[in-house]
């Protein structure tokens, strides 16, 4: 579990900082928006001590034949921020293969930096507006989403759209299945 210790200096902190925002804020919309990157912050900061918390579980559970080459950083766009959390690399002393038994607990998609619910958001708004506005829109939301990521993610989803129907047309068309 959590040490006791770090989830009470998030506390202190966000109880600390959030009397001086009200202090040094001029409106409530100055407020509102100042309190939103605080609270996303705190929470970052806890999802990266809980990932790497489950990481070093993992590690003392893990396969003998697994050896720690290692720990490496990695950076995800999550739905309140950007995160960087360092996870242990494993190399299989039989087969050679290099993994991270983090990335395989949580499914964390290989070279992604945009979480899966990041995702999620962002093709729902940049299918239905330009991504310039989308962009704009989900930073109000989650600082630095850059209209160039929604065009990627746009551009992802319809690819993958693409080899989807293809493969249902081969299977109708080729193999004979009748579609439910």
């Amino acid at each position: 579990m959590f040490k006791i210790r770090f989830l009470v200096e998030i506390v202190l902190f966000l109880a600390k900082e959030i009397f001086e925002l009200i202090r040094t804020s001029r409106s409530i919309d100055e407020l509102e928006e100042r309190v939103q990157r605080l609270v996303q912050q705190a929470a970052g900061k806890l999802l990266v001590g809980a990932l790497e918390h489950i990481d070093l579980q993992l590690s003392s559970q893990r396969d003998p034949v697994l050896k720690n080459v290692g720990r490496r950083s990695r950076t995800l766009v999550t739905s309140f921020g950007e995160i960087t959390f360092r996870r242990r690399l494993y190399r299989n002393r039989e087969t050679g293969t290099y993994r991270f038994l983090l990335d395989k607990a949580l499914r964390l998609p290989e070279r992604q930096r945009v979480t899966p619910r990041m995702t999620r958001l962002i093709l729902e708004l940049g299918t239905e507006m330009p991504f310039r506005r989308a962009a704009r829109i989900l930073g109000f939301l989650v600082p630095g989403i850059q209209p160039m990521t929604v065009w990627a993610k746009v551009q992802e989803a319809g690819e993958q759209a693409v080899q989807d129907t293809e493969t249902l047309r081969a299977a109708v068309f080729e193999d004979g299945v009748v579609p439910s």
